[in-house]
């Protein structure tokens, strides 16, 4: 362990959120002067394959990092691409104790769930425009699992919300 991957895992263990490698090397490049982008992006590398930090990439196709590694839950904004992390739940850790029962070896445990955030969802216009489909942002078992993609209704054959809103 190299003294700047020791002062990057220091630096991802104090925050309780993710990280991308940009945030890391701008809080510490005052710390470490030889510390280049490049430097974080491979130390960032070797910790994640070693098992000292995880890597998720959000839906801005930027990978975030947290020393987080236990087996946990995650959530991405579709809109701000914050992520959020929740312990395992009893259900899901039944299954990866079932897995581990019947011989399998689990070396990761990453749940991910992606919508819209709280703070998004609050400022989104409660208006729709024309080209929007009618059940685009209602949150119901009915909708396609991917509601964003419902504009202007790719799911007509199947959307009851649209069947029921244009049926004569």
């Amino acid at each position: 362990m190299s003294h700047q991957r020791r002062v990057i895992l220091e630096y991802l263990r104090s925050l309780q959120r993710h990280a991308s490698a940009e945030e890391v090397f701008s809080a510490l490049k005052s710390r470490i002067s030889s510390l280049g982008l490049g430097t974080v992006y491979r130390n960032l590398k070797f910790l994640n394959e070693h098992g000292y930090i995880e890597e998720i990439i959000s839906g801005d196709h930027v990978a975030h990092y947290s020393s987080r590694v236990d087996a946990h839950l995650h959530f991405i904004c579709e809109q701000c691409h914050k992520i959020y992390e929740s312990d395992l739940q009893p259900g899901f850790a039944g299954e990866l104790a079932k897995l581990r029962e019947s011989g399998h070896v689990v070396r990761d445990g990453n749940f991910m769930f992606s919508g819209v955030c709280r703070s998004c969802a609050e400022r989104m216009p409660q208006e729709k425009s024309e080209d929007t489909c009618a059940a685009y942002m209602k949150f119901s078992h009915e909708l396609p699992i991917r509601t964003f993609l419902c504009r202007p209704c790719a799911f007509q054959g199947t959307c009851q919300y649209y069947s029921s809103s244009h049926s004569a």
